[in-house]
């Protein structure tokens, strides 16, 4: 059951990225895609922290690196494949950054709340 956010937000992920077009809104503007990317991935980051109790900032970072990698790497190669849409490096970069910024948070979050809790 606390797989179920990753997994929907992740099939969130993958619904925006088959909309063959996103070139209107706030995408005109020059790297404004780049911090939705990172967004979004670290909702996806502190999702998957939820979802396997990752706790401690060094597991967190090579973790959320890993997941970072696998999905938005996918997700890349899908958008490929998608009319209007292309496959771009640093997309995929953002995303890692961003999911390993979601797990940090959520690592941190954690430990301070099971700190608080002790104190």
């Amino acid at each position: 059951m606390r797989w179920l956010p990753f997994v929907v937000w992740m099939l969130i992920l993958f619904g925006v990225s088959s909309v063959p077009d996103l070139s209107v809104g706030p995408n005109r503007v020059p790297g404004f895609d780049k911090l939705l990317h990172v967004g979004a991935y670290s909702v996806l980051g502190a999702l998957f922290g939820f979802a396997t109790k990752l706790s401690g900032s060094r597991r967190a970072v090579w973790t959320g690196a890993l997941i970072g990698l696998g999905v938005g790497g996918l997700d890349e190669l899908y958008q490929g494949t998608v009319p209007g849409r292309e496959l771009d490096a640093v997309d995929a970069l953002a995303d890692i950054v961003g999911v390993v910024l979601g797990a940090l948070v959520w690592s941190a979050w954690t430990q301070r709340r099971r700190k608080t809790m002790l104190s």
